[in-house]
């Protein structure tokens, strides 16, 4: 063993976990229990960002930092919906023609799908359930590009509003504010103290879906506790062979790495004022405006 192994600063602690038992049961049994570790692990990731979020909103009033920690969220809150979702999986690869492959992945999909519902408790794709409403705001963000030539396709567009942070009143879609000439309108608006989401028209509660994620992992958790008094036989790990990275060990990489972006960034430009393009409209709150 080399002195660095020896050395406890020096190492890394790298999860295995067990997919293959002694029979087809206690195989399935770990197949699923890798899945629900998976699906509390995305969970969490959602509920911590959103959380993340709502302060760099309200706390700190950093317009791009709520919007990163969001997309955060909505990415772990897809993984979530994917694991008991139906889909349109790929083939798998190997041997085999591609329907034969395509098929073995939908079998695939359809058994997970079915025990993963049975031990968190989801009976079906309720409407209502913010998590299998949450596929169409991401379709949204992740093809704003062409939510944006949508807008410029729009007769009578002259300005959009975006990437912004509401008190209660969002800025009316294009759609909604009909297509005059001379036209404003919104496109991504959040709303930290109602947890509202805007999407043109679409409006989605990130708080109602952050409290479907609390229970997803409380579920998930529960699953993983019935799973494991279920096991009988010692769990199977298998030949373990480690590769290299390239350069690994070489604190020149990670120096090299840094030295970049720092000159990078310090010959960056200042980001542009946009005087006269982009302007800033000051909205009185919405429960002040009631109030009146």
């Amino acid at each position: 063993m080399s002195s660095i192994a020896k050395d406890d600063d020096a190492m890394k602690r790298i999860p295995i976990q067990s997919v293959a038992g002694a029979d087809t049961s206690e195989t399935d049994l770990l197949k699923l229990l890798f899945c629900l570790v998976e699906i509390e692990r995305q969970a969490e990731i959602f509920n911590c960002s959103l959380e993340d979020a709502i302060h760099a909103a309200l706390e700190v009033d950093e317009v791009d930092d709520v919007w990163r920690h969001i997309q955060s969220a909505l990415f772990a809150a897809i993984i979530v919906r994917r694991f008991i979702s139906p889909g349109d999986p790929r083939p798998f690869e190997g041997t085999g023609s591609r329907a034969e492959r395509k098929r073995r992945a939908r079998a695939a999909q359809d058994w997970r799908i079915t025990n993963l519902r049975q031990l968190l408790g989801i009976s079906d794709e309720s409407a209502d359930n913010p998590l299998f409403q949450v596929k169409e705001v991401r379709n949204s963000l992740e093809h704003i590009e062409e939510r944006i030539d949508a807008a410029y396709d729009s007769a009578g567009t002259v300005s959009i509003s975006d990437w912004y942070l509401a008190d209660g009143l969002f800025i009316a879609s294009l759609e909604e504010a009909g297509g005059e000439l001379g036209s404003a309108g919104g496109m991504r608006g959040f709303d930290p103290e109602s947890g509202l989401l805007m999407f043109d028209r679409e409006a989605f509660s990130l708080f109602a879906l952050d409290i479907e994620m609390l229970k997803m992992r409380h579920n998930a958790r529960e699953a993983q506790i019935e799973l494991m008094t279920k096991r009988r036989e010692r769990a199977t790990f298998g030949n373990l062979q480690l590769r290299p990275s390239r350069g690994s060990g070489s604190p020149q990489l990670i120096e090299k790495w840094r030295r970049q972006r720092t000159e990078l960034e310090a010959h960056m430009c200042g980001r542009p004022a946009l005087d006269g393009v982009r302007m800033w409209m000051e909205v009185r709150r919405f429960d002040e405006l009631n109030a009146e």
